[in-house]
């Protein structure tokens, strides 16, 4: 049997047993989700999406209580049916639950299956990326610990976009080597619209377009540099073809609501929480306090909150400044269990982000060995010459979205895909200069 063979066959194997072991996950301790904030939002705004109300909030629609701490004060507001515009979240992802519901997906616990399989497809994906770019020991790596690092699977317990984001980062990936390699016109018009597509899903990820746009002006044809004014023009194809998708979303919000949205107006939501007396001297320091929010005029219109918000969290940093630089490290700290990791694992993460306590302990101590391994990644990749732009950037998008917003471990989820690559190289390249070594030292037995 040859070796790509035998590789499909493990990585599909794999690939099964993690969906087998997700969707055990998700039937013992979520299939009866109680749905609240985000996932009441992504879940009722994806019915509401596929029986024709377009985007309304769910939370007036339905005059759900937790409103008041995500989205709108509700107090002047005494019944159902109440339609207004929302733009509190990017809509990929409420239109790929959608999507589900026209097709009979519609419970939370239905959905969750679903991410389920789109985890364990990633597992594939994530796999051959791996042995892409490094080898078929660091793709067989690579496709354990997609299937079973529990920072790939935690994420499947809740009804959130971050499983949906890692599948498309995972795309990317695979997009910017392809750019990498061939930067035609047809994939800088994919990589165009594709951006806008993961922008939508999650705002952080409108940075992919930028690592495009670097890839097109470093980028070499067949060993020739190729001319600065065709660059300017691939360059032009790409922004144009992501603002081509942006625009009807965001014209759409422009002439909706009274104060600007490029894509979602949830950013006051999180600075508000996230920067506030509470978490900058509390017992949670570096976490987020929702008793922070929600003190706004009343209004159903989500921009106002978020400008509110914005304005409010602004002012406290402000007031702040050296302060703030210490709850940037900490937010970090928390998601690498550099930070108080007890109380990370045992006390926040269980409650917070709807993971079981062995789940959680095991994220944290198995984040030690991934994240180690993926540094000694960065330095194979560095040894042999070999492109690692793309896993690198994913890896700053996601420290990035963690240092903005708390230390919450789903804010990580951007960088993860990259990091488990990365360390599926780490582990192979040590593995594979041991055997090296090894053989080495047998040779030179055998031979005195």
């Amino acid at each position: 049997m040859s070796l790509e063979k035998k590789f499909k066959i493990w990585v599909i194997i794999l690939a099964i047993a993690s969906l087998i072991f997700r969707i055990g996950l998700v039937i013992e301790h979520s299939w009866h989700l109680q749905l609240s904030g985000d996932t009441f939002y992504y879940h009722w705004l994806g019915w509401l999406l596929a029986h024709g109300y377009g985007f309304i909030s769910p939370f007036m629609f339905f005059h759900d209580t937790t409103a008041k701490y995500v989205a709108v004060n509700l107090n002047h507001i005494s019944s159902y049916n109440v339609r207004v515009p929302t733009v509190f979240h990017p809509p990929v992802f409420s239109i790929f639950l959608a999507v589900g519901d026209l097709v009979g997906i519609t419970s939370p616990g239905s959905q969750l299956i679903l991410l389920c399989v789109i985890g364990s497809i990633n597992v594939i994906l994530i796999s051959y990326l791996a042995k892409r770019i490094f080898n078929y020991n660091a793709g067989f790596v690579a496709a354990v610990l997609a299937a079973f690092y529990p920072a790939m699977w935690i994420i499947d317990l809740s009804l959130m976009a971050e499983q949906l984001t890692q599948l498309f980062i995972t795309l990317a990936i695979f997009l910017a080597y392809r750019l990498n390699d061939n930067p035609s016109y047809k994939l800088i018009v994919i990589a165009g619209v594709f951006s806008t597509i993961c922008a939508l899903t999650r705002a952080e990820l409108i940075m992919l377009v930028i690592l495009y746009a670097v890839i097109i002006l470093r980028s070499k044809k067949k060993n020739f540099n190729i001319r600065f004014v065709k660059k300017l023009k691939m360059l032009a194809v790409l922004f144009i073809s992501f603002a081509i998708v942006l625009a009807p979303w965001t014209i759409r919000n422009l002439v909706t609501f009274k104060y600007p949205e490029l894509i979602a107006a949830d950013a006051g939501n999180e600075l508000a929480i996230s920067y506030c007396n509470s978490t900058y001297y509390g017992s949670e320091m570096g976490f987020a306090y929702f008793g922070c929010t929600g003190n706004v005029k009343l209004t159903k219109d989500e921009t106002v909150f978020d400008h509110y918000e914005t304005q409010k969290a602004l002012n406290y940093i402000e007031a702040h400044k050296l302060r703030t630089l210490l709850i940037l490290a900490i937010h970090e700290g928390r998601v690498f269990y550099v930070y108080k990791p007890a109380q990370q694992a045992l006390s926040i993460q269980p409650y917070v982000d709807n993971m079981p306590m062995l789940a959680s302990i095991s994220e944290w101590y198995s984040s030690y060995f991934v994240n180690l391994s993926a540094i000694v990644g960065i330095f194979y990749l560095k040894r042999r010459k070999l492109f690692q732009l793309p896993l690198l950037v994913c890896v700053a998008i996601g420290l990035l979205s963690v240092m903005v917003s708390h230390g919450e471990l789903r804010f990580l989820s951007d960088a993860e895909v990259a990091i488990v690559i990365l360390s599926s190289i780490g582990i192979a390249g040590i593995y594979g200069s041991v055997k090296a070594k090894f053989r080495s030292t047998l040779t030179i037995n055998s031979i005195s």
